[in-house]
């Protein structure tokens, strides 16, 4: 697009020399209107005007380009609570970046849904979310709908290759598409996926925060069986969850030695996590809690972010 943009304006700049050259040509070449000095005095005067408004007419194109501003539309999946529109952060960003964000947000239960119907339908966007980099995304990269950003990366962004490490760019690349990079990945920096507890139901029941699977277990069945809202009715379960396995493998499964799969062991291999040794003891932590009732029986049917309505109801 650059490109594009500066051999259009070198065109322009072209074709306003090659005008002044016409009438400097004609004005000067018509038989008995000058003589010689007058003419070589009639050149003399007309160059510094062409060269006046050639610098002119690049000032002027220069000034257009710095305050051209960039459509960029997005479709992200961001929690309900989130607000996109009238967001002085995303404002601040578009003043920052000279860019205007047009962002479509679906729900996140219904965002693949939404996702695969916009990139089904031809009229792609600039910048998608996608959680993993299962089939979809490489079936996408192979059928052209996304672009292969290695050389961008390498050539025009700076601060992206200052951060992500070769690594963390190996999870996003494509083996069979020559190894090809076609998106980034997020990297977090600090635990942002944790086990949230009701401090008033611990302080109700003169508990602590448990530390290990066995201590997570027992306050769990003291939050099913000792009434923690004291509303004097057995109407509480321990904890529950949703069917997002991976959130769940991340929480809980680390405490029986289980690592994620993008995690190497230590011969620097990726393991399944139900391949790994401890993954039947996980499984069997969790029967015991759904048996003694401490577990929400309907926590496979709770679709992504529902347990967060779920425990906020309490």
């Amino acid at each position: 697009m650059c490109n594009k943009r500066l051999k259009g304006s070198l065109i322009t700049i072209l074709i306003v020399l090659l005008v002044f050259t016409l009438i400097a040509c004609s004005t000067s070449t018509t038989p008995g209107d000058t003589s010689p000095d007058e003419k070589e005095q009639e050149d003399v005067q007309t160059l510094p005007a062409e060269d006046e408004s050639s610098e002119e007419e690049k000032e002027e194109e220069a000034e257009e380009k710095e305050e051209e501003v960039v459509t960029l539309r997005l479709i992200i999946r961001v929690n309900p609570e989130y607000i996109v529109e009238e967001n002085p952060i995303l404002e601040e960003l578009e003043k920052r970046t000279n860019t205007k964000l047009e962002i479509e947000a679906p729900p996140i239960n219904n965002y693949n849904d939404r996702l695969n119907i916009v990139m089904a339908s031809g009229d792609l966007p600039d910048v998608i979310y996608l959680g993993n980099t299962g089939t979809l995304y490489q079936n996408w990269a192979r059928d052209g709908l996304l672009l292969k950003l290695d050389e961008y990366f390498e050539k025009s962004m700076p601060n992206a290759k200052k951060v992500l490490t070769e690594e963390e760019l190996a999870f996003t690349r494509i083996p069979e598409l020559e190894n090809g990079l076609y998106s980034l990945p997020r990297v977090q920096t600090k635990p942002w996926d944790n086990i949230i507890y009701r401090k008033d139901w611990l302080e109700a029941l003169g508990l602590e925060i448990p530390t290990t699977p066995k201590e997570f277990a027992e306050v769990m069945l003291a939050f099913t069986k000792n009434d923690p809202d004291g509303n004097g009715q057995n109407d509480t379960y321990g904890w529950s969850y949703n069917r997002a396995m991976g959130h769940l493998h991340r929480n809980l499964a680390n405490g029986f030695g289980i690592r994620p799969n993008s995690v190497p062991n230590e011969n620097g291999e990726y393991e399944l996590i139900q391949a790994q040794p401890g993954y039947m003891e996980f499984v069997d932590w969790l029967r015991e809690m759904y048996l003694n009732g401490s577990l929400d029986p309907e926590w496979y049917l709770t679709k992504y972010a529902e347990d967060d309505d779920k425990w906020k109801a309490g």
